[in-house]
């Protein structure tokens, strides 16, 4: 229990150096719904990520990163802000947006005499929900987009920058449907006419898989959205693991081994557009006073718990993520190392203000990660409500009420509470929390006192209809 002390407070510490006295080039890499353990980086057996394995020597990596929540906009919001979930606008899954109240990292640097470019791939992180906020040139692809489509842009820009410059760019290349045509395609798994491959080139079906059987019966129940349009509900996961698996269609492990090569063809893909913005920026030389960090929103579940998506879960599956800072500007002390201490999403703004020679902005969490030195807890939240603690050895989850109920955290103290014990049950399949009750006490209580220090936003989204209608179709609602 000894390290429950440390994992009480997340204060900063004094970096190993000092940050140099220019301001150097900041770039966000954020490689959307990018689950680390299948990377080669991380030790994944396929060869996924080639480029960015062979900047390991010039990079600091973080082996226990996670996201904030389990979706692109939530994560990304708090990736960008500093702040919780309920902190940033109304947690409710069909109005999150990031509003114009929020200040964000762009918008600080910008205060600090950056320019700012954002370069993302339409999606969840629209200029609609209030990501282009801060950025002076702000470029989205079309709708859940490639890196293909946003880096030429990035690279343009950049180009004629002539003072210090802050840029994201972000990109959908692994996320669902996991079967994207392109030269990548069939990189590690060549079968194409089976059912499985069929339901991976379809954005919704493999979300029809549930504990590996194709359920084609299951409905996609439907919430109505404030402004009166129906959508797809978030919750409807737990009601598709209820239907009756004799009336589906019991898959192979071969073919839910396809399904993830096709999720790590993606990967490779990313990684590719991801490799050339790296050569090319070094190639210019911009790469000499640039830092770079490189993560991701999310993972993916691809049925280790049941379910092939990444919205219905807070595991590690759903959101343990890459965390990779590099580039010419990274100290040589910290250039070939590797941390085990945890990194989330609340770490990106102070990490990148640091470099900037500046502060955060009030009411950000987080730390600098070129300065961690005390182990830390990861807090999380998703979509269906569900709230968690993760440090170095367990988690603790509480879930099955709304983030916006109003007595939410009144349930949340009063539980029950799900505990898993990471070093004997890394794939979190066994709940111990009547086994170990000193930690789930110690954890419980302090999950409570991170839902009882928050204050509630209350911004919510006006969409368009046509916006709603676009994300319908695309399976987010």
């Amino acid at each position: 229990m000894i390290w429950l002390v440390g994992c009480l407070a997340r204060a900063d510490t004094i970096p190993l150096e000092p940050q140099p006295p220019e301001q150097p080039n900041l770039l966000l890499i954020s490689i959307d719904g990018l689950r680390a353990d299948r990377m080669s980086l991380y030790g994944a057996e396929r060869k996924t990520t080639p480029n960015l394995d062979r900047l390991a020597p010039e990079a600091m990596v973080g082996d226990a990163a996670f996201s904030s929540s389990n979706e692109s906009a939530l994560s990304h919001a708090v990736m960008l802000t500093g702040r919780y979930v309920p902190e940033i606008a109304w947690p409710d899954y069909t109005e999150f947006l990031v509003p114009d109240e929020a200040l964000t990292v762009a918008e600080a640097l910008s205060q600090v005499g950056y320019a700012t470019g954002g370069f993302l791939a339409g999606g969840h992180v629209r200029s609609d929900f209030g990501f282009a906020q801060g950025f002076s040139t702000f470029e989205e692809s079309a709708d859940f987009g490639s890196f293909r489509e946003t880096v030429p842009p990035a690279l343009a820009w950049i180009e004629q920058q002539e003072g210090p410059w802050f840029a994201m760019v972000h990109g959908y290349d692994l996320h669902r449907p996991y079967a994207k045509a392109g030269v990548l395609y069939h990189s590690f798994d060549a079968r194409d006419e089976s059912l499985i491959c069929q339901l991976c080139r379809e954005r919704n079906q493999t979300e029809r898989i549930f504990d590996g059987v194709y359920l084609p019966q299951h409905v996609r129940s439907t919430v109505e959205h404030h402004s009166g349009k129906v959508m797809s509900d978030p919750t409807n996961y737990a009601r598709g693991a209820e239907l009756d698996a004799s009336q589906g269609t019991r898959l192979s492990s071969a073919d839910l081994d396809h399904m993830r090569a096709h999720y790590d063809s993606g990967i490779l893909a990313a990684d590719f557009y991801v490799g050339a913005l790296i050569d090319e920026l070094k190639r210019t030389g911009a790469w000499d006073d640039t830092l770079v960090i490189i993560t991701s929103d999310h993972g993916e579940d691809l049925q280790d718990h049941g379910v092939s998506n990444h919205r219905a879960l807070i595991h590690d599956s759903t959101t343990r993520v890459p965390f990779i800072v590099t580039g010419g500007a990274l100290s040589m002390a910290y250039q070939g190392k590797r941390t085990d201490l945890l990194i989330d999403g609340t770490d990106v703004v102070p990490t990148l203000m640091r470099a900037a020679g500046t502060v955060s902005p009030a009411g950000t969490h987080g730390r600098n990660v070129l300065g961690l030195g005390t182990p830390g807890v990861v807090f999380q939240q998703g979509v269906t409500g569900q709230s968690a603690i993760r440090t170095p050895t367990h988690r603790l989850v509480f879930e099955g009420v709304p983030l916006t109920d109003p007595d939410y955290r009144t349930k949340a103290a009063a539980g029950p509470v799900v505990l898993y014990d990471l070093r004997s049950d890394p794939g979190e399949t066994r709940d111990v929390a009547k086994e170990q009750v000193e930690t789930t006490a110690v954890l419980h209580a302090m999950l409570n006192v991170h839902l009882g220090a928050m204050e509630y936003g209350t911004s919510r989204l006006p969409q368009s209809l046509e916006l709603i209608e676009m994300l319908h179709t695309r399976g987010y609602w």
